[in-house]
């Protein structure tokens, strides 16, 4: 447990990404989706504050952050490929894929280039996160 002073900043606006990727796995068009987490229930997970909805949706987090999570905790994947930035992406701008990855931007006209082009963008996301795993990409 850390104070709440100290903890990373919230990601995905405080919404639950648990529940976003269950109710999104059913119905992509379900309002549902985003439903805002309680800060009883929450984790640190490469450099963001997550809020779940209960402790179940908590749990399964836990056991499998990554599945969760947005891919470069919720940086912009265009910005990285490019320019080797990490740079905060917003819920506005933000994109569920057919593979089901959350994908966060840093305004509408990354988030286009990526619906346009996402192949273009896949060997520097795999590259952070082969960094990330060794312990060295997020803040």
């Amino acid at each position: 447990m850390i104070p709440v002073s100290q903890a990373p900043p919230i990601a995905l606006d405080g919404f639950c990404p648990v529940t976003l990727r269950e109710v999104f796995d059913r119905n992509s068009t379900d309002r549902a989706a985003w439903t805002k987490g309680d800060r009883r229930f929450g984790a640190i997970h490469n450099g963001r504050t997550y809020l779940f909805a209960s402790a179940e949706q908590q749990q399964k987090f836990l056991a499998n952050p990554d599945t969760y999570a947005p891919v470069l905790a919720g940086c912009d994947p265009v910005l990285f490929a490019e320019r080797g930035q990490m740079v905060d992406g917003k819920r506005a701008y933000g994109l569920v894929t057919a593979d089901r990855q959350i994908y966060l931007f840093a305004d509408e006209t990354n988030l286009n280039r990526f619906k346009q082009a996402p192949g273009n963008y896949a060997g520097a996301i795999q590259q952070a996160k082969a960094r990330a795993d060794a312990g060295n990409l997020y803040r």
